[in-house]
């Protein structure tokens, strides 16, 4: 099943949801540069710290399409953008904006098609494995929170190297909806969040926002806030997205200015 996006004409408008205050410390976000296809933390060789003792161990991203399969010879079908090449004509490009207090980091994904034909099916998938504290890693759990937003899917495992099937779900283009690091049961915290962008035209580009938050903001929709049990008072990561909209390649130049109102946004709700 496909879902059509809307063309938005002012991409302004949909900086008026209002982000929760969760937590009361706050001590910055920091990072270095990301990898050519938005990959980040330790594993993709780039420093990226979150609150007072917090930092990302692996930040990746997939794109999946309907009937198409876009990682070769790997299992699933989803590609994975620090891996995979996309079939030509199609880009996805990642553009970070931090908040004026640097507690809140928005990572910008734009899915552009030129490929000549439009696309159905397309759902992109953001994949996050943070530590709050370490060692040891697995003394973390996660809190899943509000309604489900448009075209979102989620699921919270540990990453894989013991017991979690959230990679393999990921190189599926499908998550299962389900928590399985619970405060009954700490392990290794990753979070998996997917948006069904639906059909892509020729010409057209889908904008999607994942915020990561060390003071408790969130974008509508499900959130994730991640804990460590052995901490007190307790410190979180807070990690949300939304399906931004999408506009038509003209309209592209528009977006850094989107992105600087966004931070701004950030800064002035307090």
């Amino acid at each position: 099943m496909t879902r059509r996006l809307l063309l938005i004409p002012t991409l302004i408008l949909l900086l008026t949801p209002t982000l929760g205050l969760l937590a009361p410390a706050a001590h910055a976000i920091s990072f270095g540069a990301f990898g050519p296809n938005g990959e980040g933390g330790r594993v993709n060789g780039q420093t990226l710290t979150i609150g007072a003792t917090g930092a990302v161990e692996q930040l990746d991203a997939f794109l999946a399409i309907d009937g198409q399969d876009l990682n070769g010879a790997t299992p699933g079908v989803a590609a994975q953008l620090s891996v995979d090449p996309l079939p030509a004509g199609l880009t996805v490009e990642m553009t970070p904006f931090l908040s004026g207090d640097s507690t809140d980091l928005i990572l910008r994904y734009l899915i552009s098609n030129d490929t000549g034909a439009a696309l159905d099916g397309v759902t992109f998938l953001s994949f996050i494995d943070a530590e709050i504290d370490e060692p040891p890693f697995f003394d973390e759990f996660a809190d899943v929170t509000g309604p489900l937003g448009p075209g979102q899917g989620w699921e919270v495992d540990e990453p894989g190297f013991v017991f979690g099937d959230l990679f393999d779900n990921l190189r599926d283009g499908q998550l299962d909806g389900t928590n399985g690091v619970q405060q009954s049961a700490p392990d290794d915290v990753a979070v998996g969040l997917s948006f069904l962008l639906g059909k892509l035209e020729q010409g057209e580009s889908g904008i999607i926002d994942i915020l990561i938050s060390e003071d408790g903001d969130a974008l509508p929709g499900k959130v994730v806030t991640q804990g460590d049990i052995d901490l007190a008072p307790l410190e979180t990561i807070t990690f949300s997205g939304q399906i931004v909209g999408s506009v038509p390649e003209p309209g592209l130049a528009a977006l850094t200015g989107l992105g600087l109102a966004i931070a701004g946004w950030c800064r002035r709700r307090r």
